[in-house]
Parts: structure tokens; sequence; C-alpha cells
């Protein structure tokens, strides 16, 4: 799975995460029942502990990253609300 063609498609790591996780229908499925939901209540609802969980962990990674690595780390922190993802893209 192309990572870039996710983050491409979704727009947000929580999405492109669940997306390489669970797949790309599944993560749209997900905005669109709980996609009004702020991002961590949104993940909170992930019906898939294991999808649910690597989400949580591959965005407290990041955060640490960007705040030990980031040069412009404030200005590349995430949205705390869900992106509506494009229509076309990466899917499997």
């Amino acid at each position: 799975m192309n990572q870039p063609q996710l983050m491409k498609r979704f727009s947000h790591p929580a999405l492109a995460t669940a997306a390489y996780n669970a797949g790309p229908e599944a993560a749209v499925k997900w905005v669109k029942e709980k996609g009004a939901l702020p991002l961590d209540l949104f993940v909170e609802e992930i019906p898939f502990r294991e999808t649910r969980g690597y989400v949580k962990q591959v965005l407290a990674d990041l955060y640490l990253y960007q705040s030990f690595y980031g040069k412009e780390a404030a200005t590349q922190r995430f949205s705390l609300t869900v992106p509506s993802p494009a229509t076309e893209g990466v899917s499997f």
C-alpha cells in the first residue's frame, strides 16, 4: 500500500492510518457515520480494536516525532476535526 497515496486521498494522518490498517472502504464508511465527531471521539468510535489502537499509536508517535525533530512542529500539527476523504483515489 502506498502511504503517500493514502494521505493524498484522506488528508489526515488518523484517516490514512485507519485506511492503511482496515482498508480505505472501512475508513470512508466511518467518516460518513462518525465524521462530525471531534478527532478523539472519532478514533474511539473505530469499531476494530486493532485499528483503533494502531491509529492512537501512530498519532502519538507522529506528535512526538514532530515535537522532537520538526523545525516547524507547531505549524505541522494535525487538525482535531476529521476531513471528508476524496471520493476517488487509492483503494484495495
